[in-house]
């Protein structure tokens, strides 16, 4: 079986079973079916359903470990493909089928490859798309046990043409809260609003506030999001609502912007609800922090190879942010787009690419491994 045919496999099998975050059980044996095949040293005790394949070519030497996601999304797939999934209500519409395939791939290559100045790790991760399995993979001895000094890692991304990796010498991927602000007034009836204290005008008033938190707070050039998407409250048309209640998303790329947007957003609700004789509630849910990438590693990669360039960051998020908090680390897309394929975008129910595409991405990681190796030499 040539290589397009067995990544092909591997994805479409994959494809078939997907499991939402850290029970990832049927894909975890997967994985660990294929990776027997290729002499790595398993290890299974590290996080949940988390599969790490080592391979050792000089003992104490530094690794570099490559990620893939494993998870998929509560989602039921909207098409007639013969590997679509058969697991009700899941699907992989953000290409983590993909993302391990490419992994799988690299594993098999590993098998008859020889570094002489690094090992190597994959590292099969659960839960990216909530509540999050690499904060949970650093906060074990992984990084310190097999000696990891670098981290690299894929998304693959309908928004550049199949073939084309992009990724940013700093900020790729934003930082994300969730937000809820709920307004506590006092119920009465419509024709007696004097009796009652309306949360439906504290709510909307706090709303065109919120609207100038970016525009009049924030260093213009800091780019920032606050999206307010739901609005509710009342319970009958003729009631002052007792309650109203806002929830919505932000995201940055800087700590400190993030840090002042919360405060903004606290302080005008409790200011605005005090303003209307009632009480404002507050709760942020933080995700996942902003997603930088490695100066070093990004400008290593586009001067070496010719099919990655610097793209403009997203305020799309990603855990693999937490592994840039331990070691130097680089995150890249992977363009999928074609005229016939690759076009619907992420966590679409169609979403689907050519996996063609995936051995773009495995050669550049056996190259880069091949670059890394030789560099090595000269950097000493």
């Amino acid at each position: 079986m040539n290589e397009l045919n067995k990544i092909t496999t591997i994805r479409r099998e994959l494809h078939k079973i997907p499991e939402i975050g850290f029970h990832e059980l049927k894909t975890r044996a997967l994985l660990t079916h294929y990776l027997e095949e290729t002499g790595a040293q398993i290890h299974h005790g590290f996080c949940k359903t988390a599969v790490i394949a080592y391979f050792e070519f000089k003992k104490g030497a530094p690794t570099i470990a490559f990620r893939s996601d494993m998870d998929a999304l509560s989602l039921s797939e909207n098409t007639e493909h013969e590997y679509k999934s058969v697991h009700e209500g899941m699907m992989h519409a953000c290409g983590h089928d993909g993302h391990m395939a490419m992994l799988l791939m690299l594993a098999y290559r590993l098998k008859d490859m020889k570094l002489k100045n690094y090992n190597v790790a994959l590292v099969f991760q659960p839960a990216e798309e909530g509540p999050g399995g690499a904060e949970e993979l650093v906060k074990t001895d992984l990084f310190k046990s097999l000696n990891i000094t670098a981290m690299y890692g894929y998304h693959v991304y309908p928004e550049l043409p199949a073939g084309t990796i992009g990724t940013s010498k700093g900020a790729l991927m934003a930082a994300t809260s969730e937000m809820k602000i709920e307004f506590c007034g006092v119920a009465s009836h419509g024709a007696q609003p004097q009796l009652g204290k309306d949360s439906l005008v504290a709510a909307a008033e706090f709303l065109l506030s919120a609207q100038s938190i970016i525009s009049r707070s924030v260093n213009p050039l800091d780019p920032a999001i606050l999206t307010f998407g739901t609005f509710s409250g009342g319970e009958r048309l003729n009631i002052i609502a007792r309650n109203a209640v806002l929830e919505g998303t932000m995201r940055t790329y800087s700590d400190e912007v993030h840090r002042l947007i919360k405060t903004q957003v606290e302080l005008r609700a409790k200011h605005i609800a005090a303003a209307h004789g009632m009480s404002a509630n507050v709760e942020f849910r933080d995700m996942y922090p902003a997603l930088i990438n490695d100066r070093t590693l990004a400008e290593e990669v586009i001067g070496h190879f010719e099919h990655i360039i610097e793209i403009e960051p997203v305020m799309l998020a990603e855990d693999f942010s937490y592994y840039g908090k331990v070691v130097p680390s680089l995150f890249m897309f992977l363009g999928i787009r074609t005229e016939s394929n690759g076009t619907h975008p992420l966590h679409s129910d169609k979403f689907d690419f050519d996996e063609q595409v995936l051995l773009v991405g495995v050669d550049t990681y056996e190259s880069l491994l091949l670059f890394k190796d030789k560099q090595f030499k000269l950097d000493k």
